[in-house]
């Protein structure tokens, strides 16, 4: 079954989230995923992306 997007529905994360809670969201999401793909798919439902989970510049 191939996950949609759904334009009537919000993602689970609002952009309002803190940064650090956004990057443990879309690290915590890339430990459990069983490949790439699910996890872009996963990252995407909760209005994430890769470059969220990355650590902060210092």
């Amino acid at each position: 079954m191939a996950l949609t997007k759904n334009p009537a529905r919000p993602p689970l994360v609002v952009d309002g989230n803190p940064p650090e809670q956004r990057r443990r969201a879309a690290r915590t999401v890339a430990s459990v995923s069983d490949d790439p793909r699910q996890c872009a798919e996963l990252l995407d439902m909760l209005g994430l992306s890769a470059d969220d989970g990355l650590a902060p510049e210092e």
